[in-house]
């Protein structure tokens, strides 16, 4: 992770007995933390996924204000407000929360 690193081939015995200890969960959170600690894809991920969220929920804004009173005048007041200013939250959210985490990974990786 910022060291030179080599690698140095050897040969290594066959287990001869007992099993290993690490269960089937305790691999796969190994490989989690694999994936998940040396890489900003899941950011960039996140990113993405803010940005793709934005332009759907322009389009479904009006649609949301619209149709409630168009095509059921029973609605709660207000249930297009919310759940426009909702979905808008959370495409902010992932955003910013992609931007973040990519500034911070680069930062400390120099």
């Amino acid at each position: 992770m910022g060291f030179t690193q080599v690698g140095l081939p050897y040969d290594r015995a066959v287990r001869t007995s007992g099993e290993s200890k690490f269960s089937l969960g305790d691999l796969l959170g190994l490989a989690l933390d694999g994936i998940l600690n040396h890489s900003v894809v899941p950011l960039r991920l996140a990113t993405y996924a803010g940005l793709a969220v934005f332009p759907p929920h322009r389009r479904r804004d009006g649609l949301v204000r619209d149709r409630p009173l168009r095509l059921r005048p029973g609605l709660a007041p207000g249930f297009a407000t919310t759940t426009s200013s909702c979905s808008f939250s959370i495409s902010l959210n992932a955003l910013f929360l992609g931007i973040i985490g990519e500034y911070s990974a680069g930062s400390t990786s120099r």
